[in-house]
């Protein structure tokens, strides 16, 4: 525990010394996979105590791959403090900055292409913002792009994480279609 409180001063992520208690029942690691009634399989990993806070997303179908990721500091040779990031991330002023990351597609046994998309920095990808937007200033302008999940998306995400940790708990595969 001293390992782990001690170093606050590195991350910028205050401990408040319950994450621990019995009633906390979070897991810090986790995957499921799901089948979807297409077909379609989705394999999900969560890693809540990653040293970054990025991701990285691929698609394999058919005709052949799509692959993004997004805040992986590697990828672009850069050093980061997750203190200093954190600090930026949650004080909001940079909220125009952007930067440019690269979707991958790999067409079978094509050459690959790169595709630069501009990336909002802070909050989520810019998903911050457009939320605050939406709810504070542009009200009643409808979303061009479609972007806004709406109450059934919500309820279906959540039942999915409903699932995968009653799966966890009984130890067995669960088969439930949503519709």
């Amino acid at each position: 525990m001293k390992l782990y409180v001690d170093h606050e001063h590195e991350d910028g992520y205050i401990r408040d010394n319950c994450l621990f208690r019995e009633e906390i029942d979070i897991y810090d690691k986790m995957s499921a996979q799901l089948k979807y009634a297409d077909n379609t399989v989705l394999n999900y990993s969560l890693t809540t105590y990653s040293p970054i806070e990025g991701w990285r997303v691929a698609f394999n179908g058919t005709e052949g791959r799509i692959e993004a990721w997004l805040h992986i500091p590697y990828q672009k040779n850069e050093t980061i403090s997750q203190k200093d990031a954190h600090a930026n991330e949650m004080n909001q002023l940079g909220r125009d900055a952007f930067d440019i990351e690269p979707i991958i597609v790999h067409k079978l046994w094509n050459e690959y292409e790169t595709l630069d998309v501009i990336s909002e920095k802070p909050g989520h990808g810019g998903g911050d913002k457009r939320l605050q937007d939406k709810i504070f200033i542009t009200l009643d302008v409808e979303d061009e792009f479609g972007r806004a999940a709406g109450v059934r998306d919500g309820a279906m995400s959540i039942l999915i994480g409903i699932a995968a940790r009653r799966s966890i708990k009984k130890v067995e595969r669960l088969s439930k279609q949503l519709t």
